[in-house]
């Protein structure tokens, strides 16, 4: 279901920046399949965690030699680097993510932030709406355009650009209450 950028920021148990270092995929007898990723966290946004330290979270779904289990979830792949808002980090959830794709901003090689629906984080808004619906993978509050959407927006409205990852994290500690 859908969320909104307060509940990302009051909810969310953890949120950090950093980049996969390791994951590994088992199959677990019954079915399963699981996908331990490993993060090196380069910076904290809420939480109790130190920078410099790595963190392991558990993600249903996977691929272990010809067999794969896909739930929907978008998991983090080998050197993402990223800002995640975790959920819970000792819970046995399908995604540890808060929202799923909704708590999931990969960072670009250029700064820029893409949201989970894979457009680039042009704006955030104190959103404590009343969100309906299922998820398009952004929060309610999160404002996205895509390659296309942003290169005709930026000639229009001159100051339309991506939000850097200092000002994403900023406005997130913001929202705090």
């Amino acid at each position: 279901l859908q969320i909104d950028t307060m509940q990302l920021a009051n909810d969310a148990e953890l949120v950090f920046e950093g980049q996969v270092v390791s994951t590994r995929a088992e199959y677990i007898p019954g079915g399963n399949i699981y996908t331990w990723i490993d993060w090196l966290v380069t910076d904290i946004v809420i939480g109790n965690v130190e920078a410099g330290s790595v963190i392991t979270l558990r993600f249903t779904g996977g691929i272990v030699g010809d067999l794969k289990l896909d739930v929907g979830s978008d998991i983090p792949i080998m050197g993402e680097r990223g800002i995640y808002f975790v959920e819970a980090q000792n819970g046995h959830l399908t995604n540890p993510l808060l929202g799923w794709a909704q708590g999931h901003f990969k960072i670009l090689d250029d700064g820029s932030v893409l949201a989970g629906n894979n457009q680039r984080v042009v704006g955030i808004t104190r959103d404590k709406g009343s969100p309906s619906g299922l998820s398009s993978g952004a929060a309610q509050g999160v404002i996205t355009a895509t390659q296309t959407n942003f290169a005709t927006a930026s000639k229009q409205l001159k100051n339309v650009k991506p939000i850097s990852v200092d000002e994403f994290k900023s406005q997130f500690k913001g929202f705090v209450q």
